[in-house]
């Protein structure tokens, strides 16, 4: 909408500056502050937990192969996936 008369229209802008500019600020900060209210992702709490190491792990392998072996070494039959065919 075009203004009347321009002078009254730049008098009341000078008039009017501060509380246009404090206006700008304001509606500036709550879209910069927006990006801010994204929530965090909270940790994993079943990761926060003591988890075995590394040698505990390859240790439980090494003695889960062993067994694995010395059963077959002792001819254990193991079972087919025949079910009574």
């Amino acid at each position: 909408m075009p203004y009347r008369n321009p002078e009254r229209k730049r008098q009341w802008e000078q008039q009017h500056r501060v509380q246009r500019n404090a206006r700008r600020r304001a509606q500036r900060l709550a879209a910069r502050s927006a990006h801010r209210n994204v929530p965090k992702p909270l940790p994993d709490p079943v990761a926060g937990e003591n988890q075995p190491g590394g040698w505990k792990v390859a240790l439980g392998l090494a003695v889960g192969i062993g067994i694995i072996l010395l059963g077959a070494m002792a001819g254990v039959d193991l079972p087919t996936g025949d079910l009574g065919q």
